[in-house]
């Protein structure tokens, strides 16, 4: 198995849309109340929402937190088809 010191390994770039079906999510990220979705969602990555060895998420301590919350945090929220929020 290739490792990153092997002089002909290319690291592969995977989307989190590339493992999931974001078709009917919207992600809220842990920095300035920022909601990415449809259809800016599909090719969308950051620190806190990326591909490891699963999809990650990640908020570090020091960023403000949501509203209606005392920590920061990344969210995934369901969506409905026609892009309204689900129940």
């Amino acid at each position: 198995m290739p490792t990153a010191t092997d002089a002909n390994f290319v690291p592969i770039f995977v989307k989190p849309s590339q493992v999931l079906d974001l078709t009917n999510w919207r992600l809220n990220l842990p920095t300035n109340e920022q909601q990415v979705s449809q259809p800016a969602l599909a090719g969308f990555h950051d620190d806190a929402f990326q591909v490891v060895e699963a999809v990650q998420f990640t908020a570090s301590c020091g960023q403000e937190p949501v509203p209606g919350s005392k920590f920061p945090r990344s969210e995934l929220r369901e969506m409905n088809p026609d892009g309204s929020k689900a129940a």
